[in-house]
């Protein structure tokens, strides 16, 4: 009794396992079936789904029902990954079946034939993904719903005829087709779904019926055959990157029902040539039509209150544009490298120039900049060559750094006394800038080292000009304004073409050195009231304090002015290093040490014991620290470095 329980047991514990060792309950005739009550589902080989055992190949046809032990079971789906990765070739899919499951094709690479009959309502998920040899499928009318990346990849794919009973066109539906040409897009569709027709490189025409309210992200990304193509009337909004890379693309047709057009719709559609942006939109993101170098015209209608950044940036082919007054803002890079933009109409109502928005304008000659803008923003004109000239209204306070840079043809600009505050490098490699005129309150060293300045008319809104303002450059004449009541140091220092320079009474030779290395200049002219008389004192070219005079063996020991030791000179001696407005910085070697010397406002100091940290206040409180080697600063704080 007890071998027979034994026995019994046994062959019930090989049951179960042959049960979970397999996906189907039985085979019949080639093909692997599942029961559940009356019905049968197609299903794989393999129990654990490997896609390496799938033992389906050549040409199947799944009959409408299979008898089993004397039942009959009538066939309703293809079930999960039935025929994934087979060397299936073609398949008869019947009536009966209601249902094809997620992935129950994918990646079948020999298949080139699917028959599927009118009865079938479902295709699921990523159905036939990848069926890289099907050249062509229709999709009876019994089918409702087409799920997401349903025929993704199939890059054989021609030729597709749409059931007439779908209504949305979901995810990455036909996404990576490389081969269809054409699509008609049945009058019940309401939406097409994100990435749908991604990289149909061959596809060149598709319809949007007026039953389409919404197309998603990147639907038709990459179509670079596309050359024309009409939007429904019932869309409100034309979404992220749609056509983005559509390199054929010539042109398209925007319906009035279009409030708003997303981020990069058209970048890179090289081919277009000409766009109508209807009045009912009111908003455009950033890189709308970044790139699109065939774009030779576009009007922008009264309805668009801002522009997003890069809208119009790289568009080569865009020679003039006309902003209405109702957009008041015009985000960055907007207009970069417009290469032939040689006119633009800015509106009225902005109130910032932004950083970019017109770098690499190469043709841009004049703009005019509305009164209402306060700040002109960094790099806002750079390497603008073809602007000759330009005109800062007098509400402008800020212009940012390198908001002019290589703008080669400048020759002539107005700054207002509006203008407070300039950045660095404003008009770096501004090579043929010769002529400015300035009203601001105080002048920074804005223009030092530009070469090809002659001529600056001073305003008498000036009050200060600060150190360095104009130095390193060709300035042939000055004139100080009574106005003025400070000059930094080496405010015109080597301007080698100098050659007559006139200063108010009031401000004095004192230790700026002022004129420093301006080797055509003999004199200054020093007016006072209505009489001018010349002025040869060196202190307007030379610093003249006395030096302390010591030998600097210890730490105590006061610093000297390098320059006018009259003891042995130091074995090796670094130029003067300008730190700030009016701090200069020397190192100096004497036997196997190393000795620094702080110039600031004419004053020395000495800073010792070189070969280890330490620190040092000079009599302004100011903190030094010193290293072997070396001297920096840092916001005002100097740092030792090897």
């Amino acid at each position: 009794m007890k071998n027979r329980k034994l026995t019994i047991s046994f062959i019930f514990f090989m049951s179960m396992m042959s049960t979970k060792a397999f996906a189907y309950d039985t085979q019949i005739n080639g093909i692997y079936y599942n029961f559940k009550g009356t019905e049968a589902e197609v299903t794989y080989l393999s129990g654990d789904g490997d896609r390496n055992k799938n033992a389906y190949s050549g040409d199947v046809t799944i009959p409408e029902s299979v008898s089993y032990r004397g039942k009959t079971y009538r066939v309703t789906s293809i079930g999960k990954n039935a025929f994934w990765y087979s060397k299936l070739k073609s398949i008869n899919i019947p009536s009966t079946v209601i249902s094809i499951g997620k992935k129950a094709f994918d990646s079948c690479l020999e298949l080139t034939s699917v028959n599927i009959s009118d009865g079938v309502k479902e295709i699921g998920k990523a159905a036939f993904t990848y069926c890289v040899s099907l050249p062509s499928i229709t999709i009876p009318n019994s089918v409702t719903n087409i799920d997401s990346h349903a025929f993704r990849g199939c890059r054989s794919l021609k030729k597709v005829i749409l059931s007439n009973n779908v209504t949305n066109i979901k995810d990455f539906t036909f996404g990576e087709c490389k081969s269809l040409t054409s699509i008609i897009i049945p009058d019940g569709v309401t939406s097409i779904g994100e990435n749908a027709f991604w990289q149909c490189i061959a596809l060149t025409s598709v319809n949007i019926p007026n039953s389409i309210t919404s197309i998603g992200k990147e639907a038709f990304r990459e179509c670079k055959s596309l050359t024309s193509i009409s939007l429904s009337n019932n869309m409100t909004e034309i979404s992220f990157r749609t056509f983005f890379g559509c390199t054929g693309l010539v042109s398209i047709t925007i319906p009035n029902s279009i409030t708003s057009i997303g981020h990069d719709v058209f970048e890179d559609c090289k081919s277009l040539t000409s766009i109508t942006i209807p009045n009912s939109v009111t908003s455009m993101g950033r890189g709308v039509f970044k790139g699109c170098s065939g774009l030779t015209n576009i009007t922008i209608p009264n309805s668009v209150k801002a522009i997003g950044s890069s809208t119009f940036a790289k568009c080569t082919g865009l020679t003039s544009i006309t902003i209405p007054n109702s957009v008041t803002s015009i985000d960055y890079n907007a207009f970069q490298d417009c290469t032939n933009l040689s006119s633009i109409t800015l509106p009225d109502n902005i109130t910032i120039i932004k950083s970019s928005l017109f770098t690499g304008c190469k043709s841009l000659k004049s703009i005019i900049i509305p009164n209402g803008v306060t700040t002109i923003e960094a790099y806002a004109f750079h390497d603008c060559i073809g602007l000759t000239s330009i005109t800062i209204p007098n509400h402008v306070t800020t212009i940012k750094g390198n908001a002019f840079e290589g703008c080669s043809g400048l020759t002539t600009i107005n700054i207002p006394n509006s203008v407070t505050t300039i950045g660095n490098n404003v008009f770096k490699g501004c090579t043929n800038l010769s002529s400015v005129t300035l009203h601001c309150k105080e002048i920074d060293s804005w223009f030092r080292g530009v070469s090809s300045l002659k001529k600056v008319n001073l305003g008498k809104e000036v009050v200060k000009i600060c150190s360095n303002a104009f130095s390193d450059c060709n300035l042939e004449t000055i004139n100080i304004p009574n106005t003025v009541k400070e000059v930094g140091s080496h405010s015109f220092a080597n301007n080698k073409s100098l050659k007559t320079a006139t200063m108010p009474a009031h401000i004095k030779p004192g230790t700026n050195e002022i004129f420093k290395d301006c080797s055509n200049l003999k004199f200054v002219s020093v007016r006072s009231g209505n009489k001018v008389t010349r002025s040869t004192n060196k202190a307007w070219f030379k610093d003249p304090t006395p030096p302390v005079v010591s030998t600097p063996s210890s730490s105590s020991t006061p610093a000297i002015d390098p320059n006018s030791m009259s003891w042995p000179r130091p074995i090796y001696e670094t130029p003067w290093d300008h730190m700030s407005d009016d701090e200069y910085v020397k190192r100096l070697y004497w036997d196997e040490k190393w000795q620094c010397t702080i110039r600031k406002s004419g004053k020395y100091y000495y800073v010792p014991e070189i070969g280890s940290y330490d620190n040092y206040i000079d009599a302004e409180g100011a903190s030094y620290f010193m290293f072997t080697y070396g001297l920096t600063r840092t916001r005002g704080l100097y740092k030792a470095y090897h």
